[in-house]
């Protein structure tokens, strides 16, 4: 099977599931890294809603505009995180839409699966609170709007 423009969610396994062992980002070239956890969130159709003067059987619902939830990805912090730094450093002063992909690579590190969006600008970095009395792993985080899903 081709890979670069598959449909929104299609795997190349047929009808396996995708799971995935980590996820490429990209911006318009610019290589973010990998990603353990990626949430894509989806896309929802407003609804106008248009009562009619004389019809009490039920009200219009017309469709409206095409709202996508935004991208939020997350990793262990690693060297990679230079990258976002990087990144949101090539912003100061103006921030631009840019167009990404992501691709989920399988257990045997091949493509899976890819989203193209656009307009992507980011929205919230996070970085972990660090501490020598947490066990935990620190996690990076980084939340992405965008206009929309393309193949």
């Amino acid at each position: 099977m081709e890979m670069g423009q598959l449909p929104v969610g299609a795997s190349t396994q047929g009808s396996d599931p995708l799971i995935a062992a980590f996820f490429s980002v990209k911006l318009d070239g610019r290589d973010l890294g990998n990603w353990t956890q990626v949430e894509l969130g989806g896309a929802e159709i407003t609804l106008d809603q248009q009562e009619e003067g004389g019809n009490h059987l039920y009200v219009h619902q017309l469709p409206g505009r095409i709202k996508y939830q935004n991208i939020k990805l997350t990793r262990f912090v690693n060297t990679e995180t230079t990258k976002i730094a990087n990144w949101f450093s090539s912003m100061v002063g103006s921030v631009t839409r840019t167009n990404g992909e992501i691709t989920a690579y399988g257990r045997d590190l091949q493509p899976m699966a890819i989203w193209n969006f656009i307009g992507a600008v980011p929205v919230r970095w996070s970085l972990p609170s660090l501490g020598v009395d947490n066990n935990k792993a620190a996690t990076e985080s980084l939340e992405i709007a965008h206009q929309g899903f393309v193949q």
